[in-house]
């Protein structure tokens, strides 16, 4: 009976030695190098219309950097928030929201998303554009972190 409580005592130290461990490695948050905008250097989030949201997603992003100097985004996360009618488990109506996303293609959205996306917008989605990543022109030159664009569609 002993050696049983001597194990069990052991074993519970040893995990909280490992978590000890592990919860030194604290979470950073990211620091962003950049600025982002759509297509064309204007638009940087808030309300924007549904014809130019359209024109301009087929584009790759612009990102400033803190020099003012402009770079195209390498990658990038798209998330669409679609409003919509539907109904619950009971039948009755209520105006919900579907999200869908995808990962840009080496800076641009894949064809069929893109397509389906420019068909499916409406006045009063949103879209938030997250994860932008583009290459900086330093002196070294290094992968870097944009600010998110979060863009609310109007008619």
């Amino acid at each position: 009976m002993k050696n049983y409580v001597f194990l069990m005592v052991v074993f519970f130290m040893s995990g909280n030695i490992v978590w000890a461990q592990n919860k030194k490695q604290d979470w950073k948050p990211i620091t962003y190098k950049g600025k982002s905008y759509l297509s064309g250097g204007l638009i940087s989030g808030g309300k924007v219309s549904k014809a130019v949201f359209d024109s301009l997603i087929a584009y790759p992003l612009i990102v400033r950097d803190s020099l003012n100097i402009e770079h195209t985004a390498t990658a990038y996360y798209l998330t669409y928030a679609e409003r919509g009618l539907f109904e619950d488990s009971t039948g009755h109506p209520m105006i919900m929201t579907d999200y869908t996303g995808v990962h840009s293609e080496k800076g641009h959205l894949p064809a069929y998303w893109l397509s389906s996306l420019q068909e499916r917008t409406k006045a009063g989605d949103t879209v938030l554009i997250d994860n932008i990543i583009f290459l900086s022109g330093e002196a070294k030159p290094a992968f870097q972190n944009s600010e998110p664009i979060k863009l609310i569609l109007t008619p």
